[in-house]
């Protein structure tokens, strides 16, 4: 009897969650078809990290190493064992396969290539979610498709790789986990899989990025179940701008086609097929209304009455938090007492010192980043004076032009804060002081 190792690797956002939770749930049926998938424990919400912990360990460092002993013994377990096949998955995986590769010589490797575009948002919304992210989102400087980079240095390595293409009119049987056992030649037709940790709509989104300025770790979990199962609001939205999204599928594609081409993975091709062909989802950037907060609030407090409150107490003790959506308050019946000038300025003052320093060389970039600071913070007004210094700095600057735009056009829709009388001077004398400078 030949036996086999195969190790799901995600990555993370491809499904991860609802694999695992099928699989664990159903080691019966698995063993039916003589596979052993090890167990392990779920959240509330039915989420776990997979297999990580029956093939790794941390070091001092808190860092996960491939441990030796750990995979010696697995091994040694399944070849005593009557299974053919030995399963494991996690997200954490993903970047310890070349690792892993050395402990298990002949495992085959099983990923999910989801689009590049889809991921950033969901990843985005993942850390609105479990990683108590405040700031809105906003396109990381330099975005590259790193995870086609990461790939071809494992093809290269002659790991044996499976890449199956992210899409549910792809899988095998419809569904993820059908299509994941078939690599392996199990053919298992899952009728229904469990919704497992599920993104936003972009009311809760937004609803909880407001709750992140508070210190709400201990309840987090309990936040993150009951804003995953409000649905009264907009599942269907996008975070980049339209203008932004054509231009980087645009490159997307280019760099899928050379992908496919030089490790011909021709079956990718139906893939990046229907992400240039799939209708978008319209773009969402605003801030919410009162009646959309007080919705969700509404929600939230008849879900469990005991999360409501203990929110309620944290926001109460913090009524001077700079808040993009200062409604957020009043969803608990708290007034906010504004303190917003005085580190405003402070924030204004210490940022403006820095460009107009000597060793600045590039004030494109310092005003740039000067501008997305106040974006983050709700401050749109000043973000848009900041960003037109930079494109003064650099006026062919694609992002900064984009950035302009998307300033332009969100301002009809979120009040503007008033930037301080002090601040605009130190930014009136900034950007006369580069000024002179370039004309030397």
């Amino acid at each position: 009897m030949t036996k086999r190792v195969v190790i799901h690797a995600g990555p993370g956002k491809t499904g991860t969650s609802v694999i695992q939770n099928w699989l664990v749930n159903n080691t019966e049926v698995l063993a039916q078809n003589k596979v052993f998938y090890p167990n392990h424990g779920l959240d509330a919400n039915g989420v776990s990290s997979g297999n990580i912990y029956a093939v790794l360990s941390k070091d001092c460092d808190n860092k996960f190493f491939v441990d030796e002993q750990k995979v010696n013994r697995l091994l040694s377990d399944f070849e005593a064992s009557p299974y053919e096949v030995l399963l494991l998955s996690s997200e954490f995986f993903f970047y310890k396969i070349s690792e892993l590769k050395q402990y298990f010589n002949n495992a085959t490797f099983i990923i999910y290539l989801r689009n590049p575009l889809e991921l950033l948002e969901s990843n985005y919304n993942q850390s609105v979610k479990r990683h108590t992210k405040k700031e809105r989102f906003s396109m990381p400087y330099g975005f590259k498709f790193q995870l086609l980079d990461d790939l071809d240095k494992l093809l290269a390595d002659r790991i044996d790789l499976v890449i199956r293409p992210y899409d549910t009119s792809l899988f095998y049987h419809g569904n993820i986990v059908s299509d994941l056992l078939n690599v392996f030649d199990v053919d298992i037709k899952v009728d229904e899989l469990r919704r497992v940790n599920p993104s936003y709509v972009y009311q809760s989104l937004e609803f909880k990025r407001l709750l992140n300025h508070f210190p709400l770790q201990e309840v987090e979990s309990e936040i993150d179940r009951v804003m995953q199962s409000y649905s009264h609001g907009d599942s269907a939205y996008s975070l980049i701008p339209p203008k932004l999204y054509d231009n980087k599928l645009s490159e997307l594609v280019i760099r899928v086609n050379q992908f496919i081409g030089l490790h011909e993975l021709s079956q990718l091709t139906p893939w990046i097929e229907n992400i240039t062909n799939n209708e978008r989802n319209p773009y969402f950037s605003r801030e919410l209304t009162a009646d959309e907060l007080l919705g969700v609030a509404a929600f939230l407090e008849l879900e469990s009455p005991a999360i409501f409150e203990h929110i309620r107490r944290a926001v109460l003790a913090h009524p001077d938090l700079f808040v993009s959506n200062s409604l957020i308050y009043d969803c608990f019946n708290v007034m906010q007492v504004k303190k917003v000038e005085t580190n405003h300025f402070t924030e204004i003052s210490s940022l403006s010192k820095i460009l107009l320093s000597n060793t600045v060389s590039d004030p494109a970039e310092v005003t740039r980043e000067i501008a997305l600071y106040f974006e983050r913070i709700g401050d749109v007004k000043t973000a848009r004076e900041f960003m037109a210094a930079a494109h003064i700095f650099r006026p062919n600057g694609p992002q900064i032009k984009l950035k302009l735009n998307h300033y332009n056009t969100t301002l009809r829709s979120i009040p503007p804060l008033d930037t301080p009388a002090k601040g605009r001077t130190l930014f009136s004398k900034m950007i006369k002081t580069w000024v002179s400078r370039r004309g030397k």
